[in-house]
């Protein structure tokens, strides 16, 4: 190949130097081309494992998301059939409404006077949980107005409310719990956001 370059440069030397440039520029070109498109191709895959990355987090996020839709009726079908004894302490009248025994355990508990300071709060925190849901019942805001009450009954201030449960388990011969006082505050509950939302309310159709 030396000898072929000597014999070209002493002969066409300009011809030469266009064939040395060339073939240079080829050969830079062609590398450059391989490079080009290995970098392509990676970031192709690059591309295609993020794809797979959404669609594995977006599979995730919706399983999620169901997950806690059934957690969710789990739980309000839990707080809605708790260890409270409805026929103790209430009594059906379309709907079902505190008896004169739930009247006085609501009263001699503290839940009357803690219900009545916090009242506005806790309709708002029913308002957000019946913002979640599309078509409004009268039975959702029975269902979420007993949820709200069991969920604020980790308050700190239903202290006085619980050293009662603890002090009275049974009243008037029948068995007492928290669920028997949230039950009871959930009534009062539903009744007044059913004054402030009557278009939810069938009694009134």
């Amino acid at each position: 190949m030396e000898v072929i370059l000597e014999y070209l440069l002493n002969n066409w030397p300009s011809f030469t130097v266009v064939l040395i440039v060339g073939v240079t520029c080829f050969i830079v070109a062609r590398k450059f081309t391989k490079w080009e498109y290995k970098n392509e191709q990676r970031h192709q895959e690059s591309k295609n494992r993020l794809r797979e990355v959404e669609r594995r987090h977006s599979n995730v996020e919706n399983t999620l998301k169901e997950i806690a839709q059934r957690i969710e009726i789990v739980e309000r079908f839990l707080i809605k059939n708790g260890g409270a004894n409805y026929n103790d302490f209430t009594k059906m009248n379309s709907p079902r409404q505190l008896n004169d025994k739930g009247r006085k355990l609501f009263e001699e508990s503290g839940a009357s006077i803690f219900f009545s300071e916090r009242k506005e709060g806790m309709l708002r925190m029913l308002s957000s949980e019946m913002a979640k849901i599309r078509v409004k019942t009268a039975l959702d805001v029975d269902t979420l107005s007993a949820k709200v009450c069991y969920d604020i009954s980790g308050n700190k201030d239903f202290k006085p409310i619980k050293d009662f449960i603890y002090t009275h388990p049974i009243f008037e011969g029948s068995n007492v719990s928290i669920d028997t006082i949230t039950m009871l505050m959930g009534i009062e509950l539903r009744n007044e956001y059913l004054k402030i939302h009557p278009e939810i309310d069938p009694m009134l159709e």
